[in-house]
């Protein structure tokens, strides 16, 4: 058979995908796993806002720098102000168990860097937990990347209501998400 004519059948996650011609490899490509690229870190640095001194959230957490959450005694060897560049490397330690719960959970699909960033940031902003419960997440395990692409805006409320920052950063996960033609 002409190479130009091959079709080939592929099992993905349950769904039959047609590929003809040159479209297709012999071989799935490898899903991007980590870690969070540099325009992920931004999206996240951006939305999260620096703080050098410790606060805490709507939850009572304590927080430091980018948003990270202060565990055991980790923050008490911490002498706030913190600089930019201390609250990058906690920002980029905290970000694992979020890149683990990402990989943990994306069943389905190839995904690039820049999709694999947003969802990181999705996850690092509302918890693994509402990853795990997303329609987001349940649509790209079917391989539906523009419906879960759409997901992303649903998840602009705190306490019920529709907040701009929330709405820009969803936005911003998206465009990230959806860059280099991914959706």
């Amino acid at each position: 058979m002409e190479s130009h004519k091959f079709v080939q059948l592929l099992l993905t996650c349950g769904l039959f995908v047609l590929c003809a011609g040159t479209a297709c490899s012999n071989s799935l490509s490898k899903a991007y796993t980590g870690p969070t690229t540099a325009a992920g870190l931004n999206l996240i640095k951006e939305h999260e806002g620096f703080q050098p001194y410790f606060y805490t959230d709507s939850k009572k957490n304590k927080l430091i720098g980018y948003g990270y959450v202060c565990q055991a005694n980790l923050c008490d060897k911490l002498r706030p102000p913190i600089t930019v560049s201390q609250a990058t490397s906690l920002l980029k330690a905290q970000l694992k168990s979020f890149e683990e719960c990402v990989n943990a959970n994306v069943r389905c699909g190839q995904l690039n860097a820049a999709q694999f960033s947003a969802l990181v940031s999705f996850t690092f902003d509302l918890g693994c937990e509402c990853l795990k419960k997303s329609a987001l997440l349940l649509k790209l395990n079917k391989n539906d990347v523009s419906g879960a692409s759409a997901e992303f805006a649903k998840w602009n409320r705190k306490d019920g209501k529709v907040t701009p920052e929330l709405t820009r950063r969803r936005a911003a996960e998206r465009q990230l998400f959806c860059s280099k033609n991914a959706c």
